[in-house]
């Protein structure tokens, strides 16, 4: 390396050093406040219309965003006929319970805010979407190895041709120990079984990938094996069983390229050879502004899910998980009950006794993560659960 070049790095790190101040570009510390609107205007009868409307916020704000309150949510059809409002349920989510209405209307969303302004979507028509023919899976060892969820569909009409998929995950877990006894007040005994294990918990995790794909360019309107969710090898999510609800619905081709823009801007923008940002534009406008970015777009239609499990047993050998880390257990003698249960927060796993009396002369314990699964879930078994 050149003189010069050594110069040049000391004088930039005495520069950062020399910097007491910190700094924050314009784009960060500023709040945009642009409307996002996010939902499915939902036709079928069968299920309830759900829409999300927030405020976007600074980079550095601490939440992630600002709910839109005490808005005014109507769905209306082109013929005026049909003026639908909707409920606040709460986190600027709106919601209307299941009505059915004519597919071959089109329909459109009007959000007034507390503050007096309106904002319009464009007039979209029903996509139907066909069933699921399948959700499966398969282990893939060549490239990025992990368990693929993928599913197959068709639209003998041939008239679908766009589709977009989301899904929710739920699986079954346990934690390293087991724990017998509970704390009760001042006192420790044995756990109510089923009702008060904390071994076994279900999980759940909605899906935050936009899972898009196209059949425009084939003969026959046929998806076959597109890839939803791939599982890397050992994930926890194959130790005991594992579900996914996969919720499948059809776009017009401007809801399509909405998605596609939108999936590649936060997907795969990561070196100057990714796709660069592209400008995000939706069907939803402010009447008196039409200028006002508003982000978002509101389609009308159907919804169609299909679940599969999936067992450990299923599961390749390989991609399988397996635990690591140990978990070491104390034993607490009478003395210390108070500072470690009663008022610790610690857990008793098993009770230690001298034969032949039954009374416990001490308990061990292990850390709170290593006992109680309802630290990341619940143990409240899923309504669906086989």
């Amino acid at each position: 390396m050149k003189k010069h070049s050594y110069l040049f790095i000391l004088l930039m790190m005495m520069g950062a050093f020399a910097c007491k101040e910190r700094f924050n570009p314009p784009e960060v510390d500023t709040n945009l406040n642009y409307l996002t609107v996010e939902g499915l205007i939902n036709t079928s009868g069968v299920d309830s219309t759900i829409i999300r409307v927030n405020r976007t916020v600074k980079l550095t704000s601490k939440v992630a965003i600002q709910p839109e309150l005490k808005a005014i949510l109507t769905i209306e059809s082109n013929d005026n006929l049909v003026k639908r409002t909707l409920v606040e349920r709460s986190g600027g989510i709106y919601y209307a319970l299941p009505f059915a209405l004519d597919a071959t209307k089109q329909y459109r969303l009007r959000i007034r805010t507390s503050g007096g302004k309106e904002y319009l979507s464009d007039y979209t028509e029903v996509k139907v979407s066909p069933p699921i023919d399948a959700v499966g899976f398969e282990a893939q060892t060549n490239g990025v190895q992990g368990l693929q969820v993928y599913t197959n569909t068709h639209d003998a009409t041939n008239k679908s041709r766009y589709y977009k998929w989301d899904f929710v995950e739920t699986y079954k877990y346990n934690t390293n120990n087991f724990s017998s006894y509970i704390v009760d007040g001042r006192s420790i005994r044995q756990r109510n079984l089923p009702g008060e294990d904390i071994y076994y918990c279900w999980r759940t995790i909605n899906s935050s990938n936009i899972v898009l794909a196209s059949t425009l360019k084939l003969t026959n309107d046929v998806v076959a094996k597109a890839p939803i969710k791939k599982i890397p090898p050992g994930d926890e999510r194959l130790g005991i069983r594992y579900s996914i609800i996969v919720n499948q619905q059809v776009l017009t081709k401007d809801a399509f390229d909405f998605w596609e823009i939108l999936r590649k801007n936060t997907e795969q923008v990561g070196s100057i050879f990714d796709s660069q940002p592209s400008q995000l534009q939706g069907n939803i406008h402010a009447v008196s502004n039409p200028a006002e970015i508003v982000i978002g777009y509101i389609s009308a239609g159907t919804i169609q899910r299909k679940r599969i499990f999936i067992d450990a047993g299923e599961v390749p050998v390989e991609f399988r998980y397996r635990r690591s880390g140990a978990c070491p257990v104390d034993t607490i003698l009478p003395k210390d009950y108070a500072s470690t249960f009663y008022s610790g927060g610690q857990i008793p796993l098993d009770a230690l006794t001298v034969p032949p009396s039954p009374t416990p002369i001490a308990y061990t314990t292990s850390s709170t993560g290593c006992i109680d699964c309802r630290l990341r879930g619940t143990n409240i078994q899923p309504a669906f659960w086989q």
